[in-house]
């Protein structure tokens, strides 16, 4: 039994990282449902159950493609409603609930990043630029949320921190 359980956790710290790449990051007093501290195989049981009976909509017992895919899809929805809240929050400048063309776009920041991307300094960006400045943003991606999100992490980066 205690082998079972410790293989148990260990897949749990194994799929934590996975899960959170995935906007459902694993919560520890989530799953212990008596709040003793330990994980119980019956807990875990039970963890995954109730996460099942959520996705199963159709109630067969079984999660497919399309039940997945909702849920999924519901995650995404969230996450984009929560960024473009914030979005708006810190670009409506004049609090009219829309961005004029003052508003709309990198702004000040954007005009960094295009000064930095010009190497050469010469008022326009080749390709080269371009690509440098990509790698260059691809690796602080993956330097800030992980290698997992194969290409993904602007899904997950409302931009709270800028």
């Amino acid at each position: 039994m205690t082998l079972k359980i410790n293989a148990l956790i260990l897949g749990l710290m194994l799929a934590a990282p996975a899960l959170a790449e995935e906007g459902a990051p694993f919560e520890f007093a989530t799953v212990d449902a008596d709040g003793d501290g330990q994980i119980t195989e019956a807990e875990m049981t039970a963890f995954r159950a109730a996460k099942m009976a959520e996705v199963d909509q159709d109630k067969d017992g079984f999660v497919s493609p399309a039940e997945m895919r909702a849920e999924m899809q519901a995650r995404i929805e969230a996450r984009l409603d929560k960024m473009v809240a914030h979005r708006m929050e810190r670009q409506d400048q004049n609090g009219d609930g829309k961005l004029g063309p003052d508003e709309f776009g990198p702004g000040e920041k954007g005009a960094r990043m295009f000064e930095r991307a010009d190497e050469n300094a010469d008022g326009s960006l080749s390709k080269a630029e371009v690509e440098a400045m990509q790698a260059h943003m691809r690796a602080k991606m993956q330097e800030r949320h992980g290698k997992g999100l194969h290409g993904m992490g602007w899904l997950f980066d409302d931009g709270s921190d800028e």
